[in-house]
């Protein structure tokens, strides 16, 4: 049975496979930006936030040296690890989380969670179930995802939530009634909102 030794070499988190038996031939997967999780009874490794591969506790020899008594003391020891090559890893966007609310003819209220862009999005009402966020020059084409989620008011409720690029300093969200098709207000409590930015 192959096991992996877990180590600092250079300015790199590497997992080398140590033969046993002859059964595997030697590999190594090198990680420059790594983060981990434990999930279950497996250490799941990611590079630059993607998923590479996990190991089990009985799949792990030592680390940096030492053997791990379990899997918890395992984790622990690779974050030791991770946290010395500190943390170069920026994703490849930036976002704007939040949960949006509206009601009559009032602009959407944000409680923001996350933002990232440059400056805070402006949002307006426009006419029955349209409503703009502005920040100039923050939603580029080809590079903006939108995402807008029921918030649990709306479960069950006919309503249709939309939200769409509108150009580089405008997203929109359009509210409906799903009977109808009808753009109407005060259908949205604590939706939640997404906007990632590519760069």
């Amino acid at each position: 049975m192959a096991k992996y030794d877990i180590s600092l070499i250079g300015s790199e988190l590497v997992l080398e496979r140590v033969v046993t038996l002859g059964d595997f031939a030697e590999s190594t997967i090198s990680f420059e930006s790594p983060t981990i999780e434990l999930v279950l009874d497996k250490i799941k490794f990611y590079e630059r936030g993607i998923y590479k591969t996990a190991l089990r506790f009985e799949d792990i020899n030592e680390i940096d040296g030492v053997a791990p008594t379990d899997i918890e003391d395992a984790k622990d020891k690779t974050l030791t690890i991770i946290g010395s090559l500190g943390s170069s890893y920026t994703p490849p966007y930036k976002v704007f989380k939040g949960l949006i609310t509206q009601s009559g003819t009032n602009a959407p209220s944000v409680i923001t969670v996350a933002d990232e862009l440059s400056g805070g999005i402006v949002w307006g009402y426009v006419a029955p179930g349209i409503f703009n966020g502005t920040l100039v020059g923050a939603f580029p084409l080809d590079k903006t995802i939108t995402i807008l989620m029921k918030g649990v008011e709306e479960e069950g409720v006919g309503v249709t939530l939309e939200v769409q690029r509108i150009n580089d300093n405008i997203v929109q969200i359009i509210t409906k009634l799903s009977l109808n098709g009808v753009p109407t207000n005060s259908l949205i409590a604590k939706a939640s909102l997404i906007i990632e930015v590519y760069n």
